[in-house]
């Protein structure tokens, strides 16, 4: 019984665009954590840190100014934003360009980093 807005294209473009960022993040961090056990740690406390200060647990229009301002650079604002655009205003694919287009950002610039990492580990390694 849950309505999913007017959009499933709108919808599905949001989740796609999250879940690319999240690989990208994944794939940055991989290049940073040595061990299986740090790696599940880090990611089961980003989570919940990123859904907290993004409003996926609260809405970001309750917090005070500064957090709400602080929490404008984290990728889970903006998806939260698109979500709101598509289940409350019933927006469509023109609704949530920007933030689908700051997601993708994010992964090209988490992307970008993993891959400079990567180079330097095989360059020390050779």
């Amino acid at each position: 019984g849950v309505e999913l807005g007017r959009s499933l294209l709108a919808l599905a473009m949001t989740l796609v665009a999250f879940a690319v960022m999240g690989i990208s993040l994944g794939v940055f961090l991989a290049t940073l954590i040595r061990t299986s056990q740090a790696a599940a740690a880090l990611s089961t406390f980003l989570s919940m840190v990123l859904a907290a200060l993004g409003g996926a647990w609260w809405p970001l229009e309750i917090t005070p100014e500064t957090y709400q301002r602080v929490a404008q650079v984290l990728p889970t604002t903006w998806t939260m934003r698109a979500f709101k655009d598509i289940f409350l205003r019933g927006g469509g694919v023109s609704e949530v360009l920007v933030e689908i287009g700051v997601l993708l950002g994010y992964a090209a610039v988490f992307l970008t980093i993993a891959m400079w990492q990567l180079r330097e580990l095989e360059e020390n390694v050779s």
